[in-house]
């Protein structure tokens, strides 16, 4: 099960997530994200990710994307701090490299 929550300031939009971000719950939590996207008006994206207890390959994809869209992660915990720090890393050395990967192909 997944919650997702938003809610918006003048300052930013807060996603939060809370449960498994897994199999068809990544769905849910990327319908979320497009409307966020679709209602940001350039505002910061934070995405809270302190209440996530697991994390597929499916959501950590939802999550690459969500990064390299800029958005600012929140997590808590040893193993989703380390999740994040590699997602980071892997879009921080895509913009240096100037090499970008989508969906397992090099574009």
């Amino acid at each position: 099960m997944l919650r997702v929550t938003r809610h918006d300031t003048a300052e930013s939009i807060r996603l939060t997530l809370e449960g498994r971000l897994i199999g068809a719950w990544v769905a849910e939590a990327d319908g979320a994200w497009q409307d966020v996207l679709t209602a940001s008006r350039h505002l910061p994206i934070v995405v809270n990710l302190c209440d996530v207890s697991a994390v597929d390959s499916t959501g950590r994809a939802l999550l690459l994307r969500m990064q390299r869209q800029g958005v600012v992660f929140e997590a808590r915990g040893c193993a989703m701090r380390e999740l994040v720090r590699e997602i980071e890393r892997e879009v921080e050395e895509t913009r240096v490299h100037g090499v970008e990967h989508t969906e397992g192909r090099r574009a």
